[in-house]
């Protein structure tokens, strides 16, 4: 992918942002990865509101999963962290 004037001064002012408000402890690599986060590809976004809708899709439909604090306890048991708030 190609970078844009923009996309860099766009980076360039997040980074700036992170820093003042007590990132200076974050890596660059950090700092591109929250950036990525909350800046997606067009392509990342389409895919993830594709997948946002067919959650709800499926909510609607009757089919809803598990419950979010079963979900949650399962994965602080797989990640060994049960006591974690």
């Amino acid at each position: 992918m190609t970078v844009t004037r923009e996309q860099l001064d766009n980076f360039h002012e997040f980074a700036a942002r992170q820093l003042d408000n007590g990132g200076s402890e974050l890596s660059l690599e950090q700092l591109l990865d929250l950036w990525r986060i909350e800046n997606p590809a067009p392509d990342e976004r389409s895919e993830n509101v594709a997948a946002i809708r067919q959650a709800v899709d499926d909510m609607d439909a009757g089919d809803v999963g598990e419950p979010a604090d079963v979900v949650i306890q399962e994965v602080r048991e797989s990640l060994n962290a049960a006591d974690w708030r």
